[in-house]
């Protein structure tokens, strides 16, 4: 019995050895290796050079024509039937009678937070590397965002962004107000707040909705600026400031409506034939324009400053001194300085005139 089960295993090997010989599988070597059609567009050459496909270059190296080796993707070309990994970088590819390489048409646009579907950006868009989109406001402040890209027929073929940041970015003008009024010639405060990350800001003038000049196209975001204002500018009621981020002009505030206008003071009494009797009282008027509110009066001689009259006054053109100081010295070459005590700058002096006994 073990002779015969021996003489039929024996026989049933040389039938199997018989049929190997006669079989039509053989080893084929790379340079008997057929071409491998990876798409339409395709155009192959011998196993030992380059594939060509439409979408790029695609580098194939063959394992006993059996395998492909390194195939390197690039943005618009995927595979099907094989595990993709993220990224556009080299990718084995093991290889199957399914195995074919293709353009991809469309992509969807996903955002990601902490890495966490947040919304889809676009469903379906042309594969063509671009795409804008209005950032929603709703969305929370936070540095750990991400873009996902992927195939609108192949989801698994896909890539992310780094993380980034979404956040609310505002401005508010501080200064000027609807109270503030500005003097043709001088300097002039303005201040703001603002939120997220602005680095540099523009600041511009308007008048009744009309640009009218930029008064600085970059300065430091640090909520304060001095200008001195345009001596040229039309005295008007309707000025706003706008403040602009540099980077992008759709973030802006602007002031409320303020006053620019020119402040002048003219001392008309005393003149150059007035006499002040010492003791006895005096008579000081003036005009003015633009908006004074208060004044202040002070007494010189030959230049030189002797004494306040009166440190603050309203401005409605007229002064009466008590008593001109009896001390003083008789003298021909007095004169009234009349201030303006919120822009010091405006001012005015009489003519030189006499204080005597």
């Amino acid at each position: 019995m073990h002779s015969f089960r021996n003489l039929i295993r024996t026989r049933r090997e040389s039938d199997n050895r018989s049929n190997m010989s006669s079989s039509s599988f053989k080893e084929i070597s790379s340079s008997e290796a057929p071409e491998i059609n990876l798409n339409r567009s395709s155009r192959s050459q011998d196993a030992s050079k380059k594939f060509y496909s439409s979408d790029g270059e695609v580098n194939i190296s063959h394992q006993r024509a059996k395998n492909f080796g390194l195939i390197k993707k690039n943005i618009n070309c995927g595979k099907v039937n094989s595990p993709i990994s993220k990224g556009i970088s080299p990718q084995i590819f093991q290889s199957s009678k399914n195995t074919i390489v293709l353009s991809l048409t469309n992509v969807k646009i996903e955002l990601y937070k902490g890495g966490i579907f947040q919304e889809t950006i676009e469903s379906s868009t042309e594969n063509d590397g671009t795409y804008t989109w209005t950032v929603n406001p709703a969305l929370a402040d936070g540095s750990d965002y991400k873009v996902r890209v992927s195939s609108v027929s192949e989801p698994g073929i896909y890539d992310e962004s780094d993380n980034f940041t979404i956040e609310a970015k505002s401005m508010t003008v501080t200064e000027p107000t609807s109270s503030t009024i500005w003097t043709k010639g001088y300097s002039a405060n303005i201040t703001w707040t603002s939120t997220g990350t602005i680095s540099d800001v523009q600041i511009d003038l308007y008048k009744g909705g009309t640009f009218r000049e930029t008064i600085e196209s970059s300065t430091e975001n640090d909520g304060t600026y001095t200008w001195t204002v345009n001596p040229a500018l039309a005295d008007g009621s309707d000025y706003k400031v706008r403040i602009s981020w540099t980077s992008d002009s759709g973030i802006y505030d602007e002031s409320e409506e303020f006053t620019i206008e020119a402040k002048s003071i003219t001392v008309t009494e005393p003149t150059s034939v007035t006499i002040w009797t010492k003791g006895t009282s005096a008579n000081i008027t003036w005009t003015s324009t633009g908006t004074i509110s208060d004044v202040k009066i002070e007494l010189y001689r030959g230049g030189g400053f002797i004494e306040t009259i009166v440190s603050s006054t309203t401005d409605d053109g007229t002064y009466t001194w008590t008593q001109v100081n009896p001390s003083l010295q008789n003298a021909k070459n007095y004169k009234v300085k009349i201030i303006c005590i919120n822009v010091p700058g405006i001012y005015d002096e009489s003519d030189n005139f006499e204080i005597k006994n």
